[in-house]
């Protein structure tokens, strides 16, 4: 999950483990999983982020420019967070 200033959080789960169901079925309350502290965000998580973006980026350009450019700036995005805020 990427914020609008290019960080990530870890992920987004049920307060409860909801069982094997498709993950539009679950119907429980959410948490967002952060660091414990502000801003929430971790390094870690937004690097991966940027990692996983920018290989997509590769990836998909060829099929996809649209899906290649988006996946790309938020690659782009996350790398600036991560370099301005390290945690």
């Amino acid at each position: 999950m990427q914020d609008e200033d290019g960080g990530a959080w870890h992920k987004q789960t049920s307060e409860q483990f909801a069982g094997f169901v498709a993950p539009q079925d679950d119907k429980l309350p959410s948490e967002v999983i952060g660091t414990g502290r502000a801003p929430f965000k971790s390094t870690c998580a937004t690097a991966d982020l940027a990692a996983v973006g920018a290989i997509a980026a590769r990836v998909y350009r060829p099929y996809d420019g649209r899906f290649a450019g988006q996946a790309l700036d938020a690659a782009r995005r996350a790398w600036t967070w991560a370099e301005k805020i390290p945690m």
